[in-house]
């Protein structure tokens, strides 16, 4: 009988333990200078899952990310989404985007994107409300390398707008 008081206890304990679940949101992208064509690379990193997510309550879409199913039209609804939830200016100057590509892995969207050359980079301003509407507690990361600085920014429900100086060495 106090063997089966010992398991219903630890039963119990752990049904509690994982009820209590608190899940992580969160992205990171870098934006980095390629120092030989004077283009900026960005990489998104983002959790698969959550990325399809916000897609499908935006699209009502299901992109099927990585599989044999995979929307047709995913690349560009990826590139859509980031262009209209990334929104950033350069020396006052909107940018182009250009789509790269993307890698899947089992839980992961890699997105990459590119900035044509641009002049020396001094002032960055950043609107970042990826996946914001879908997660109440997502935040997104941004690290910028730039002319041999490193600089980050976080964004968050309470915090989509930010900007960055960076001195340049003309």
């Amino acid at each position: 009988m106090q063997k089966i008081k010992k398991w219903y206890v630890i039963l119990i304990g752990c049904l509690l333990l994982f009820s209590f679940r608190h899940e992580f949101y969160v992205s990171i992208c870098t934006v980095e200078e390629n120092v030989n064509s004077k283009s900026l690379e960005l990489s998104f990193r983002i959790f698969t899952d959550d990325l399809e997510k916000a897609i499908s309550e935006a699209s009502e879409v299901n992109l099927r990310l990585g599989t044999d199913r995979e929307a047709a039209l995913a690349d560009s609804i990826l590139f859509d989404y980031i262009k209209q939830h990334f929104r950033l200016k350069i020396n006052n100057t909107q940018p182009v985007l250009l789509w790269v590509g993307k890698e899947i892995t089992v839980d992961l969207t890699w997105i990459y994107i590119e900035i044509p050359p641009i002049e020396p980079v001094r002032h960055i301003w950043l609107k970042n409300r990826l996946l914001l509407d879908s997660f109440e507690s997502q935040k997104n990361i941004v690290h910028f390398r730039i002319d041999g600085q490193q600089k980050s920014l976080l964004f968050g429900k309470g915090k989509k707008v930010d900007e960055l100086r960076f001195k340049t060495q003309e």
